[in-house]
């Protein structure tokens, strides 16, 4: 359906996966996290930004947990620093010897006028791996209307919901998740919340992150591939070669080419962290990382 759907579909073939869970925000406490836009706070039960109950707040959310996380009207001006977007980080998460990552996070929105959430709504969830750019990872938006949508997940991150419906006349937790691809040793997390009118609500809760390992268990195999990068030329060993792929870390197809171009010039990538994929003629698959500086 996208790219990074393949990718994972090809690199996970013949092989059986392990996941384990290595962080979890349950946000029962404020202790994870640091608010880098913004503010928390509250004017009354009907605009906030913060972790709230149901009790607290003038609408409902079924299957979150007895605290989590929700705004409305951000940017209300009921408490000091109140903006839309705001935004909250995670820092510092160890992701050491890690290739494959899997977030996981309940999101709801609740239907109160048969849809509230205008274009310039929305979620974005970002990560960033040590000192390189921040990617996206999660996008909610409406439906691409002017005013007055739903909330869905944006797939493509064009600012159209285009997959899952969060949004519910009962504000249903629904489980979102994504995998990506890791280099380095510190993972950060973001979430930015953009909600500026009266009625605008989302909430979240129980972010999760699990290590997925692959184990190979029969061909095609995944091993590091034949390559080294020499300034912005990619040169490419083995003579039986059919293809190669580069992707973004969150799996954005972005250059094709075969053995008949070696080296393959990668001078118009940006700074960052790039997945490379190499198919031979007899079908073997092989898939590593290299930086562009």
């Amino acid at each position: 359906m996208k790219a990074i759907h393949l990718l994972l579909i090809v690199l996970l073939a013949c092989s059986s996966v392990m996941n384990a869970q290595f962080f979890h925000e349950s946000f029962l406490t404020s202790d994870l996290y640091q608010v880098t836009m913004g503010a928390e706070g509250n004017d009354g039960k009907s605009d906030y930004f913060q972790r709230v109950t149901n009790d607290s707040i003038d609408v409902s959310y079924s299957g979150a947990d007895s605290i989590f996380f929700a705004c409305q009207d951000i940017d209300d001006g009921g408490w000091d620093g109140s903006a839309s977007p705001s935004q909250l980080t995670w820092s510092h998460i160890d992701i050491k010897d890690m290739v494959k990552v899997r977030f996981e996070g309940l999101f709801a929105e609740v239907i109160q006028d048969g849809g509230e959430i205008d274009r310039t709504d929305g979620i974005v969830l970002q990560y960033k791996i040590d000192d390189n750019d921040w990617e996206n990872l999660l996008v909610l938006a409406n439906d691409g209307s002017q005013y007055n949508s739903l909330m869905y997940w944006d797939t493509d991150f064009d600012a159209i919901g285009d997959s899952t419906c969060i949004s519910s006349a009962e504000g249903t937790m629904v489980k979102l998740e994504q995998s990506f691809f890791v280099w380095g040793d510190s993972l950060a997390l973001r979430i930015s919340v953009n909600l500026n009118s009266g009625k605008e609500d989302v909430a979240f809760d129980e972010f999760k992150l699990f290590e997925e390992t692959v184990s190979n268990i029969g061909k095609p195999s995944l091993k590091r591939p034949d390559f080294r990068l020499v300034g912005r030329q990619l040169y490419l060993t083995g003579n039986d070669i059919r293809d190669v792929k580069i992707y973004t870390l969150s799996g954005k197809l972005i250059k094709e080419s075969t053995n008949d171009i070696n080296p393959i010039t990668v001078d118009n990538l940006t700074k960052g962290v790039y997945i490379i994929r190499i198919t031979s003629e007899s079908g073997v698959i092989s898939s590593g990382k290299f930086f562009i500086r």
